[in-house]
């Protein structure tokens, strides 16, 4: 390992920023053929890498020792190409670290356990603060991808163009402190354009999920893909993404969720979530709802685009009656928007029936519109917080779309 200052680095190296992550067929592997394509972002909120000591990582034994080389904080850490079989888990307790390719490939950098059975259960353990990760791929652990930890208050982690694959329970895991609730979590979270997959088509095992967060305040989840998060026996897996045990203020916006049993879920059974938006998603599900509200208050449910592909009725539930205070507009599906057990929500200017001839291709979340359904364009009612569509395109006031996608 080679240290120097990040500031020399940027004169010899061109750092490109933008990078567009594809979605493909879940029949195939992740390389295959060409899905749909995300929005585009630039990326002026990750974190700088200018006046950072650079640690340089070429094997795995080099990888091992950033656990000891990072702890004071402010390192940059650049991966060479190569697939690394962790010896443990990377326990990073220094603030202000970054971890990246060098060729800013996520797929020729591949950070790996010895498989879902192994004896590695994670590939990053959080403890620190300004977390950053990017252009790298990450699997084939017992427990998760990454975990950060609420109960140390680790805050603002920033996760970029990561592909997660094949990890046995969920992909990404916040906790907290179960002794000090309210005092100890995490805070100002930041994945996008990120990659979460079983490449078999099928989970491991049902206690699985894409993110799963307890007690995360103002996190953000935008322009993700997730799919096959399910199982092959039918039992109910968390599915793409979870906030819950007191969260607050979480945004998903932008995400594609195809081929999982659920797709977005606030709250569960009597764990709390407050606040936040979800917005401008396109969701596939497979076994169960699109967007579950449950003892969620506050919460905004506004222009998604879900298509239920199974038997069970319902593409969007609120339930209980400490579900309250929320708001369900402009959304279009396949199936009803439905109140359970007393759930509390205004409920309005939704599509319901949609069929699936008006959308490209709802197998793999491609939920743009093929037709132009009269229920449907202009239709929509002008809202503050959805400016634009999945896309990035703009709404026009008084002529915007109903779901995610504005023709």
């Amino acid at each position: 390992m080679f240290l120097k200052n990040a500031l020399c680095l940027r004169l010899t190296i061109l750092i490109i920023p933008i990078y567009s992550v594809f979605l493909f067929s879940c029949q195939n592997d992740h390389d295959d053929d060409l899905g749909i394509q995300p929005l585009e972002e630039d990326y002026d909120d990750f974190p700088g890498e200018e006046g950072k000591d650079i640690i340089w990582v070429s094997n795995v034994d080099e990888l091992m020792q950033t656990v000891q080389s990072t702890k004071e904080g402010n390192k940059l850490v650049i991966i060479k190409d190569g697939t690394f079989v962790l010896k443990d888990r990377l326990w990073l307790t220094g603030d202000n670290l970054i971890f990246r390719s060098e060729s800013g490939d996520r797929e020729k950098v591949v950070l790996k356990g010895n498989g879902m059975d192994g004896n590695i259960g994670f590939i990053f353990s959080i403890a620190g603060n300004n977390f950053a990760l990017k252009d790298v791929s990450v699997g084939e652990v017992r427990n998760h991808g990454i975990q950060i930890h609420g109960e140390f208050n680790a805050d603002n982690m920033h996760v970029q163009n990561v592909r997660f694959f094949n990890i046995r329970e969920q992909m990404i895991k916040g906790t907290r402190d179960r002794n000090n609730t309210y005092e100890n979590h995490t805070d100002s979270c930041i994945v996008e354009n990120c990659l979460f997959e079983y490449t078999e088509g099928y989970a491991f095992q049902y206690y699985c999920g894409g993110i799963d967060v307890h007690h995360g305040v103002d996190w953000q989840i935008r322009n993700c893909t997730f799919r096959n998060i399910r199982t092959a026996n039918n039992l109910l897996t968390e599915g793409a993404i979870h906030f819950w045990s007191n969260s607050e203020n979480t945004l998903c916006e932008n995400n594609t969720i195809y081929n999982c049993d659920r797709g977005i879920m606030y709250g569960l059974d009597n764990s709390t979530h407050k606040g936040g938006i979800i917005r401008n998603n396109m969701i596939h599900v497979t076994q169960d709802v699109g967007i579950y509200l449950c003892y969620a208050t506050g919460a905004k449910v506004y222009n998604n685009s879900i298509f239920n592909d199974s038997a069970y009725p319902n593409s969007i539930e609120y339930r209980f009656p400490e579900t309250k205070d929320c708001e369900i507009i402009n959304n279009l599906t396949n199936k009803p928007i439905t109140q359970r057990n007393n759930g509390q929500a205004e409920v309005d200017n939704n599509v319901v029936n949609a069929l699936d001839s008006w959308f490209v291709n709802p197998a793999i979340g491609d939920l743009h519109l093929k037709v132009l359904p009269t229920e449907v364009i202009d239709k929509a009612l002008d809202l503050a917080d959805v400016p634009k569509d999945f896309d990035g395109d703009e709404r026009a006031k008084g002529t915007s779309d109903i779901g995610a996608d504005e023709k």
